[in-house]
């Protein structure tokens, strides 16, 4: 034995854990950017656009599941509420669940 330690598991896996949520941290914005955007629409422009913006809020749960189903359940849960108050500018249109 050396003493000296390669990249185990120990040492790499909190690097991961916070490139991922960098990544998911941009994305969530930039889905945030685009619901807050559609959200200005009146509601027959709304409707009009209803494929995109289902798209854009199903793309930011799809990360907040992703989160959750690779065990980051107290970044999920941070997440969680700020979700649902995107998704329920939407809610009398399309119902969307909630997380």
């Amino acid at each position: 034995m050396t003493g000296v330690q390669t990249c185990a598991l120990p040492i790499c896996f909190p690097v991961t854990i916070r490139k991922a949520r960098e990544l998911a941290n941009r994305l969530i914005g930039k889905y945030q950017q685009e619901l807050l955007y559609y959200s200005t629409f009146s509601v027959n422009d709304k409707n009009f656009m209803a494929t995109d913006i289902i798209s854009a809020i199903e793309r930011y749960r799809s990360l907040l599941k992703t989160m959750k189903k690779n065990g980051d359940v107290d970044e999920y849960n941070k997440q969680r509420p700020t979700f649902n108050s995107y998704n329920n500018r939407f809610k009398g249109l399309f119902n969307r669940p909630t997380e």
